[in-house]
């Protein structure tokens, strides 16, 4: 199937073309209207407005008023009322639509279960946007047209009253007069929805398209824009691929912007999940490049200039070599690194190390002096903020300091021309007992350790003696007049300026520190840091404040080792975003198209005259007398129950290209008027229960007529009749195979007629009383002396059994211990649970609306009622003894 065909071809049917303007009409207006929705958090209020539509709907059946007016009425005393309450009560509004929403939709059901209407139920809660009539699609289109002119003309004042709702009051704006403006739109935009989507999936049309736009915009009027955009693009997909996949369309717009949230969401710029998580490991990544570099630098000074190793750098750092050579390698393609193992600074690595060494430490000496922070909690904050910052801030602190010489742990802070202050002394555990002197600097990484010595006054300045030092043991050292324990470990990271009156003497077995020169002087070197440097958890990247991440990928200006130039434009992100969004609907639909490809290849031998009916049965009885001269499709699939069936694209084609269309008629199939309307066809539709016949009154609306005329076999002959004599006027040249086709049916069902009747006279007259789910077997129990107790449901499934029903049918079946039966279409289980009350046994499953699938024995006419008559026979056959 080609493109054409997948994209054009469904625009043949009428039905599709009203549906897809209307699609795009509801997508525009749900985008606009759902923006404010999202910026006022009335999320709620459109679930409360939409729920609230379901009383009007009865009370415009009752009062003979358009469906629209009602609606109108009753969304807007919902949504005034929420108002009311939330201004004099305690109660917040989210309490408020939750009670006045719920409430109003249980009201709409008390009234339709009362007041037994031929309202569509079913099609109210999930919409049938196929059967949109040229009416609806003005309705429609004038609704957007005022919502969108609203809008336009109202945009400052709206704009003001949306964000900042107190300003606007002040400004004289008629705030009260604003929020039931919006709230009268908003009530005109769901009810104008309705009819695509329903109850149920209105708000999801109103509200997924913004969320997705919210999380690729910043602006308002972009948001709005974008949001209408996405509305109409899944309403178009959505009506493509429910058309192509036959699925319900209602359901299928809302599943195609869910769809879109979920791309937006993983991989909006700025917002996605996957967006973010590159950005992170972006940022780590420059930051792992960073601190190799500084380390490169610090491993070369305290070797006197010698490269260094892979394997020295990987032990520094606790990483893995591989990860340490890709380091290396991504060093080398910036020109920072030369050689491949060992490697050396080239002198751009070495002015970028400079630049990262004095950063960090202007940043400690800031965040001790000016903000207050403790000198042990300063490292890894200033270790975030080096990759952050630019040489002219790094300048702005160093100014703000006075150009402080050291760090608050001693260590020099270059100047930007590269002099390092010098920092004198040795390492403490060098020193011999009887030393003495001044710390002049200690190491900054490990936080545990600078908290130990500032609780026992050792930080830079502190003068110390050194008492005790012998290899391989804890060092004791005089402090402030107290003797303190240090671990090697930590008195390895303290620097002393020993006094010059007392030249030290090594210790024992001691080492003098790298990079120390003769004099006893440490010579940091330029582009090292304060020991071995880690990775950091921060995110580097951001362009906003320092600590907040949100910015382009890569470092701020000032020359991050993983930098990179400004990101794309974000409405260039945005658009294409929308664009693979589209790619993806049309992939997904050439593959959808893939799929059903094979049944493109009977084109060729489809028969002449094609048939379309609702019921299965029907469908059974229309083959049997229209042989190999028509192709007869049921719209109904075994099982499926005709009073709360959801029609999907395919039945509209199937419709508009049929030649004959046969239906049962008298209301069961509530939902074939308006697709027969929607589509377009040009064919007869035949109802085959007619006035003719004689007819059974409801039992519960005596002013309508039970439908279920096939249960009774005379009536089914009279089906055959009908469906032969409207397959003759289509098709005259067929009129004797139909006739004889029709002819052998008859006889087949009058031979069923006289079996059942037989079969059904072994059970006595007094025992002959049926219980069924739903109001489906009068006309099968007046033809064969059955009386019909009582039924869970009535005639149409839609209805909501009462309370007082359920308690009536439990009370009948203990007085009459008569079997109750369960039917295929219908669900079982409030009938299993009044058997167990009542403390009878379920005599079986029944087919009423719908035949059985193949190989049940039950999936023609005459197989299901053979099957209905065997089951009632035996069960009622085993209660006789009782």
């Amino acid at each position: 199937m080609s493109l054409y065909e997948w994209l054009i071809a469904p625009l043949e049917y009428p039905f599709m073309q009203r549906a897809l303007v209307a699609a795009l009409i509801i997508g525009v207006t749900g985008g606009i209207m759902g923006s404010y929705m999202l910026v006022k958090r009335w999320s709620l209020m459109g679930d409360a407005i939409s729920h609230a539509v379901l009383p009007g709907v009865a009370l415009a059946y009752l009062l003979g008023w358009p469906y629209f007016v009602g609606s109108l009425i009753t969304g807007l005393l919902t949504a005034a009322g929420i108002g009311y309450v939330e201004r004099n009560s305690k109660i917040k509004s989210d309490a408020a639509m939750g009670i006045l929403f719920i409430s109003a939709f249980a009201f709409g059901l008390a009234l339709l279960s009362r007041i037994r209407s031929s309202v569509d139920l079913y099609h109210i809660l999930f919409g049938n946007i196929l059967a949109v009539s040229p009416q609806d699609l003005w309705l429609t289109l004038g609704t957007g047209l005022v919502v969108l002119l609203t809008v336009l003309v109202l945009w400052k004042e709206l704009h003001l009253w949306s964000f900042d709702p107190v300003s606007a009051q002040v400004m004289g704006l008629p705030v009260r007069a604003l929020h039931y403006l919006m709230m009268f739109l908003l009530s005109v935009t769901i009810v104008s929805a309705l009819q695509a989507v329903g109850i149920v999936l209105v708000v999801a049309m109103l509200i997924t398209p913004v969320a997705t736009a919210y999380l690729l915009t910043h602006r308002f009027s972009h948001m709005m824009v974008t949001a209408a955009a996405l509305g109409a693009l899944a309403g178009v997909v959505g009506l493509y691929l429910s058309f192509h996949l036959n699925i319900a369309s209602g359901a299928a717009m809302v599943l195609v912007s869910a769809l879109f949230f979920l791309l937006a969401f993983f991989f909006a710029p700025g917002q996605g999940v996957v967006w973010r998580t590159v950005q992170r490991r972006r940022a780590a990544w420059a930051i792992a490049l960073d601190d190799c570099l500084k380390l490169v630098a610090e491993l070369e000074t305290g070797g006197a200039g010698e490269p260094v190793a892979l394997a020295t750098l990987a032990e520094r750092m606790g990483e893995a070599p591989r990860r340490v050579r890709g380091l290396m390698r991504a060093l080398r393609r910036r020109g920072l690194l030369q050689g491949d193992d060992p490697v050396s600074l080239t002198p751009e690595g070495r002015r970028r190390a400079l630049a990262l060494i004095r950063s960090h430490r202007l940043w400690e000496r800031f965040l001790t002096d000016q903000a207050g922070l403790p000198w042990d909690a300063v490292h890894w904050e200033a270790h975030r903020l080096e990759h952050l910052t630019p040489p002219e801030l790094a300048d702005a602190l160093a100014a703000e300091l006075g150009h402080p010489a050291h760090d608050p742990h001693g260590a020099p802070i270059p100047t930007r021309e590269g002099y390092w202050p010098p920092v004198h002394g040795v390492r403490l555990d060098t020193l011999a007992a009887g030393s003495a002197g001044t710390v002049t600097r200690v190491d900054d990484e490990d936080a545990a350790g600078l908290r130990a010595m500032e609780a026992m006054g050792i930080r830079p300045g502190a003068r110390l003696t050194v008492v005790r030092n012998v290899p391989d043991q804890p060092l004791t050292v005089r402090v402030e007049g107290r003797e303190q324990t240090l671990s090697r470990e930590m008195a390895g990271q303290i620097t002393v300026a020993v006094d010059a009156a007392e030249p030290p003497g090594p210790a024992p077995g001691a080492g003098a520190e790298p990079g120390t020169g003769a004099s006893g002087a440490a010579a940091p070197a330029p582009g090292t840091d304060d020991g071995p440097t880690g990775l950091g958890a921060a995110s580097a990247g951001a362009t906003g404040p320092v600590g907040e991440p949100g910015g382009p990928l890569g470092l701020a200006a000032g020359g991050g080792v993983g930098s990179g130039g400004p990101g794309p434009s974000r409405w260039k992100i945005v658009a294409g975003l929308a664009a693979a969004a589209l790619a993806g609907a049309v992939v997904g639909l050439v593959a959808a198209g893939a799929l059903m490809a094979r049944d493109g290849g009977k084109a060729g031998t489809q028969p002449r005259l094609r048939v379309v009916t609702t019921l299965n049965i029907i469908g059974d009885l229309a083959g049997r007398v229209a042989g190999d001269r028509a192709e007869v499709r049921s719209l109904l699939a075994p099982g499926t129950d005709p009073h709360t069936y959801e029609p999907v694209p395919g039945d509209s084609a199937a419709i508009a290209r049929a030649d004959l269309v046969l239906m049962n008629g008298l209301g069961l199939e509530g939902w074939m008027e308006k697709l027969v309307t929607s589509s377009g066809t040009r064919a007869p539709v035949v109802e085959l229960a007619g006035p003719e016949m004689d007819l059974l009154p409801w039992a519960e609306d005596p002013s309508r007529w039970d439908p279920h005329l096939w249960m009774d076999p005379r009536n089914a002959i009279r089906y055959v009749e009908k469906i032969r004599d409207a397959l003759a006027a289509v098709d005259p040249e067929g009129r004797e195979v139909y006739a004889a086709n029709a002819a052998a049916l008859i006889r087949e069902i009058e031979e069923l007629d006289r079996w059942a009747e037989a079969e059904l006279s072994r059970i006595p007259p007094e025992r002959r009383k049926l219980v069924t789910t739903h109001d489906a077997y009068r006309y099968f129990g007046r033809r064969y002396g059955l009386e019909v107790l009582d039924t869970v449901w009535g005639i149409s499934t839609e209805d909501e059994p009462s309370a007082q029903a359920i308690a009536r049918l439990v009370e009948v079946l203990r007085e009459h211990r008569v079997p109750p039966f369960i039917e295929t279409t219908v669900s079982p289980k409030i009938m299993e649970q009044v058997a167990a009350q009542a403390g009878v046994a379920i005599g079986g499953r029944l087919y009423g609306d719908s035949l059985g699938p193949p190989g049940s024995g039950a999936d023609t006419y005459v197989g299901m009622m053979r099957h209905n008559v065997r089951t009632i026979v035996q069960a009622m056959e085993a209660t006789l003894g009782r």
